[in-house]
């Protein structure tokens, strides 16, 4: 038999199983004069009248499980509920797919509480990706053949001041700077989003976003580190690469800055990935429930 019941605000909720309705009497999110009612049946009562509270032992159930993922709420019971007694929003199993999954963590994109699946994770990078992917293609495409070519010559030659030469050619042209340019906004508008679930599937493993917030910091300083070697490259005039083979101090340290950080994001990148790919926490943790794992 399932219930539901009137909150405060007299909005609907539910429905909940009786050990359900139990939890959340004795969690003190309900009382005994709570308008309720069964499945199937039109008529309200208060909760006392609907519902035989005799040989129910209530004693062990007044343990906090963790926090709804969307209002926050602090839950109580032996299990999760499928639906938050508050907000009334699903809470047991409720990533319904990649797509989904993607939508999802842009309407959280501020949300750092709470705890993320590995199918809502990953649900959300696969669309990251393939968006990415197209708009670097795209610019690829539309690069002129002979820039291209001079390119792949001059790596094939190895001739370094040829080399020097055909790059910044290459980062010269309004195509490649183009996409550059998309490539940098792309990443900007979604960095909140991708941040935010980032840190709810650490929280859903058990493990804190210090190491996010580690690598927000070695990522910016990779995206400086490009920046400079950009300007360097397109802005500044400078050959990289001179006819003798001699490279210029500003490409030199431009290049070694964007090395050693992309060096040291690699690391962190790779730490992250496997911990992205470390099943969820069985039951609640100081995060919250589990979503897939709620009785632990």
């Amino acid at each position: 038999m399932k219930y539901y019941y009137l909150n405060s605000a007299k909005e609907l909720r539910g429905p909940y199983s009786k050990d359900e309705m139990l939890s959340f009497l004795q969690s003190g999110l309900i009382n005994n004069e709570t308008l309720s009612a069964a499945a199937g049946d039109s008529s309200w009562k208060p909760l006392s009248e609907l519902i035989d509270k005799r040989d129910n032992d209530c004693s062990t159930w007044n343990n906090g499980i963790g926090n709804c993922p969307h209002c926050h709420v602090e839950l109580m019971g032996q299990q999760v509920p499928e639906n938050c007694p508050e907000c009334g929003r699903g809470i047991q199993g409720h990533t319904k797919g990649i797509w989904w999954a993607f939508i999802y963590a842009l309407k959280n994109s501020f949300n750092w509480k709470g705890r993320a699946t590995r199918t809502e994770f990953w649900g959300f990078y696969l669309f990251y990706y393939v968006f990415y992917q197209v708009v670097n293609i795209a610019g690829n495409v539309l690069i002129p053949s002979d820039v291209n070519e001079k390119l792949m010559s001059a790596q094939e030659s190895g001739d370094l001041s040829m080399l020097g030469e055909a790059f910044t050619t290459y980062f010269q042209n309004g195509t490649v700077q183009a996409t550059v340019g998309a490539q940098i906004a792309f990443v900007l508008a979604l960095v909140f989003p991708f941040l935010s679930v980032s840190v709810r599937r650490l929280h859903d493993t058990g493990r804190s976003a210090f190491s996010v917030i580690f690598g927000v910091v070695s990522y910016l300083v990779f995206v400086g580190s490009t920046i400079w070697f950009l300007y360097v490259a397109i802005l500044s005039g400078d050959v990289i690469v001179s006819s003798e083979g001699v490279i210029s101090s500003n490409s030199a340290y431009a290049l070694l800055s964007l090395l050693v950080s992309m060096l040291v994001f690699g690391a962190l990148s790779i730490y992250l990935f496997v911990a992205m790919l470390l099943p969820s926490q069985k039951g609640g943790n100081k995060y919250g429930p589990s979503t897939i794992y709620p009785k632990g």
